[in-house]
C-alpha cells in the first residue's frame, strides 16, 4: 500500500496520544538501537492517526503464514516461541500473526505501527529503494521486519518487547508478501480499482487481500453462503506444506525482506494487478492468480520460519539485515 499522505482514508491530526505512543516507540527502539525508526514513528503518528482497513491476506492467510512457520521452525526454537506466547488469546505462531490487524489496529496505543504494514513504493519505480520517499526516516515494512527481528535475538530485551516484536515481525512478513502492500498505480493499493469476482464488487485491494482466498477455500471445501467451513485455512496450510512449487520458482534462502519486497514490486507490475477500474474479472483470470497467491503464502511462512530460527537460536548473525534506509545496520 502506498504512503499515508497519497492515501484519502489517512488524515492528519494532533493527540494528546501521542505522548504515550512516543514512550511506546522509545522502548522499542532503546531494545534495538533504532533511533532512526523511533523518529520516523513519532513522525508518523502525527500524520497517521487513522487509518482505512489495510490487512494484506486477511486472518485465514496470516493464519496460513503462521502454521507454516510453525511447521519449519528448528525443535530447539519451538519451545522459546510457545513460551513467549504462553499468555492471553494469541497463544499460537498463527493466532499472533493476526495479532496487528485483530487487536493492535485502531487501537491509540499501537497508531504507531500503521506505516510499517507497507512500503510506499512510487508507481513508476522498477526497483525497491529504501530512501526518504519509499521509507522515510526507516518507516515502513521492510525496517520494521528487520528491527523487530533485532529485538528477538537481543538478549537484553524485555520479554514482553519480545513478545510484541514476535506479533508484529510475523504478520509483518505476511504483509511484505502481499504485492499490493507495495505498490499499485491507484495511489493506494488498489483500493480505488474496483473489479466484479463472481457478480459481486470488491477493489483489487481486498481481492488479493482476502476475496481470492475465500473463494478458493470456498470452492475446495464447501460451505454455505459462499463461505467455506470454520478452519477451512490449516486443510489449506497442510496443502500448500506438501505440494511443490512446480515452476520451481519459490526461493525461500533468501532472508533479507528487502528482496521479498522487490518480488511483490516485480510481480505488482504485471497484469495480475494493473487492472482497469470497474472491470469483469477476465477469463482465465482466477487460474492464473490462484498459483501466484499460494506460493506468496508459503514463501511467507517458510521465510518468518528461518527468521525466527535464526533470531531465536542465539545465532542472530544468519540473518543478512544488510543497510537500513539511512546506511546503517
Amino acid at each position: 500500500m502506498p504512503s499515508q499522505s497519497r492515501d484519502p482514508r489517512v488524515r492528519s491530526t494532533r493527540s494528546s496520544g501521542g505522548d504515550r505512543v512516543k514512550n511506546r516507540v522509545s522502548g522499542a527502539a532503546r531494545a534495538t538501537g533504532s533511533f532512526a525508526l523511533l523518529t520516523a514513528l513519532l513522525a508518523a503518528f502525527f500524520t497517521a492517526l487513522l487509518a482505512g482497513e489495510v490487512a494484506a491476506w486477511g486472518a485465514d492467510g496470516h493464519r496460513i503464514v503462521g502454521e507454516i512457520a510453525w511447521q519449519h521452525l528448528d525443535p530447539a526454537v519451538k519451545p522459546r516461541v510457545r513460551a513467549l506466547l504462553s499468555g492471553g488469546r494469541y497463544r499460537t505462531l498463527y493466532e499472533a500473526c493476526v495479532w496487528a490487524d485483530r487487536y493492535a489496529r485502531g487501537k491509540p496505543e499501537y497508531v504507531w505501527t500503521l506505516p510499517l504494514h507497507y512500503i510506499a513504493v512510487d508507481p513508476a519505480a522498477e526497483r525497491v529503494v529504501l530512501d526518504e520517499t519509499n521509507c522515510p526516516q526507516g518507516a515502513c515494512v521492510v525496517e520494521a521486519i528487520r528491527t523487530f527481528n533485532r529485538v528477538l535475538s537481543d538478549p537484553d530485551a524485555s520479554r514482553d518487547a519480545k513478545i510484541e516484536a514476535l506479533r508484529l515481525a510475523g504478520h509483518f512478513v505476511g504483509d511484505v508478501h502481499q504485492p499490493l502492500h507495495v505498490r499499485h498505480p491507484d495511489g493506494c493499493g488498489g483500493c480505488r480499482t474496483d473489479v466484479r469476482l463472481r457478480n459481486e464488487k470488491v477493489d483489487l485491494h481486498k481481492l488479493w487481500d482476502s476475496a481470492l482466498l475465500e473463494d478458493i477455500l470456498f470452492r475446495r471445501y464447501g460451505g454455505e453462503d459462499g463461505k467455506a467451513p470454520s478452519g477451512s485455512w490449516r486443510k489449506y496450510a497442510r496443502e500448500l506444506m506438501e505440494r511443490a512449487d512446480s515452476a520451481g520458482t519459490e526461493k525461500v534462502d533468501d532472508l533479507d525482506p528487502l528482496v521479498w519486497a522487490q518480488e511483490s514490486l516485480d510481480l505488482a507490475r504485471t497484469d495480475l494487478f494493473t487492472l482497469s477500474d470497474e472491470i469483469v474479472l477476465p477469463p482465465g483470470y482466477l487460474i492464473r492468480a490462484q498459483p501466484v497467491l499460494e506460493r506468496r503464502l508459503r514463501e511467507a511462512g517458510l521465510r518468518l520460519a528461518g527468521l525466527l530460527n535464526a533470531a531465536l537460536s542465539g545465532d542472530p548473525g544468519r540473518i543478512p539485515y544488510g543497510k537500513d534506509a539511512h546506511g546503517s545496520r
